[in-house]
């Protein structure tokens, strides 16, 4: 899905007359195919609203007093659940269009995928292409996918993945197995690059598996095993030789 961050209303696109949680909108973009525009009159949910930078977050919110006793211990650590949610600048931007990616009417600011956790190590693996640096994982089940999926990437110019919100499972319906990742658009597009090039290998999805009780065959295998002395290696096909070779080079 494409999530474009707008100070200024957008003529022509759809603006629920209902509210909904911001993980609704992008689940109606996702499932539903929709283009909508997201107002802070219409996102219900006071924390997904603030976190997009519609407006501060409220007292009640920040005092940690909506989560304690419930999502965590008590006052203080609500306060610091709270404090440290990335959040965007309030009152930065006053629209957010939500679409599928395909129909975006507008360039966006974060691409968002909702997907299995295999799809999402995909992604994952091909953002790593281009320099081969490790990702960081910034979340706390809190805010899933207005902070987490959109507010860091577009904070960070990165991407961040989210294991989920209690709203993103209760209320938008995303199923137990799913979990979102977001990219900025610099991000996205370092990752179809690498997305493409780690796919003219072995690193395809769906997963071509072998049974967890033989041992890994050749050549797949030959990147995991130890180094092969010389003396051994007339026992290997010319195939896996020559890997070998122009591997020492």
């Amino acid at each position: 899905m494409a999530v474009s961050l707008r100070k200024e209303l957008l003529p022509g696109v759809e603006i629920p007359k209902e509210g909904f949680t911001f993980c609704q909108f992008v689940q109606q973009a996702r499932v539903k195919r929709k283009v909508l525009q997201a107002t802070k009159d219409n996102i219900i949910c006071c924390k997904g609203a603030s976190t997009l930078g519609l407006y501060d977050p409220p007292r009640h919110v920040m005092s940690g007093k909506r989560d304690a006793g419930r999502k965590v211990k008590d006052i203080q650590a609500g306060q610091t659940l709270q404090r440290e949610i990335p959040r965007i600048t309030a009152g930065e931007f006053h629209y957010v269009i939500v679409s599928p990616l395909e129909r975006t009417p507008v360039d966006p600011d974060v691409i968002l995928f909702v997907g299995y956790p295999a799809q999402i190590w995909r992604i994952c693996q091909s953002a790593v292409w281009k320099d081969g640096k490790r990702l960081s994982l910034s979340t706390s089940t809190s805010q899933g996918v207005c902070g987490d999926g959109v507010a860091v990437p577009y904070l960070t110019n990165g991407l961040n993945i989210s294991v989920g919100c209690t709203g993103m499972r209760v209320f938008a319906g995303y199923s137990e197995h799913q979990m979102v990742v977001g990219l900025s658009v610099a991000r996205f597009r370092e990752m179809l690059e690498g997305l493409e090039a780690t796919s003219a290998g072995e690193y395809t999805y769906p997963i071509p598996y072998e049974t967890y009780e033989a041992t890994p065959r050749l050549p797949r295998a030959w990147t995991i095993m130890r180094e092969v002395p010389k003396e051994e290696r007339g026992k290997l096909s010319a195939e896996i030789r020559e890997k070998l070779e122009l591997d020492e080079c």
